[in-house]
């Protein structure tokens, strides 16, 4: 079906309705990309500069050279 065919219906949705469509369309392509979703339950890293001193400094080192910056 031609996007100008559903167009008007997806205009005339609830805002949360929208969003659940973006969401739906989004999983969608990643999983035709072969990207796979989040699993409910399943545990995932997160990495941060946390305990990370060498990170921690190249972070601040960062932000200051940001901050020197003129606007």
């Amino acid at each position: 079906m031609p996007l100008a065919d559903v167009l008007p219906s997806i205009q005339s949705l609830p805002k949360a309705d929208k969003f659940r469509l973006v969401q739906l369309l989004i999983a969608d392509l990643a999983r035709a990309d072969g990207v796979l979703p989040f699993e409910p339950g399943a545990s995932y890293p997160v990495y941060t500069p946390l305990d990370q001193h060498l990170a921690a400094s190249q972070l601040s080192a960062f932000l200051d050279i940001e901050r020197a910056k003129p606007e």
